[in-house]
């Protein structure tokens, strides 16, 4: 089964601490991307990671399943 590709729309401290750790922990979802409007953290964190500045730009994707 492949893995379900996320993306989360905030970085601040929750997915900073909790929902992107597990994520990228959890061989069943692979860390897509982040909603920043305009800081780069989570991609410091995680460089393989889409960083997306609008939500449009989320739903637009076609490779992502949009917010979560």
């Amino acid at each position: 089964m492949q893995p379900v590709n996320v993306t989360l729309c905030s970085f601040g401290m929750s997915g900073w601490v909790f929902h992107a750790p597990f994520i990228s922990a959890n061989s069943n979802f692979k860390l897509y991307g982040v909603w920043e409007r305009t800081k780069n953290l989570a991609q410091e964190k995680y460089p393989w990671i889409k960083t997306f500045r609008s939500l449009e730009e989320i739903l637009t994707d076609t490779n992502g399943i949009g917010c979560r």
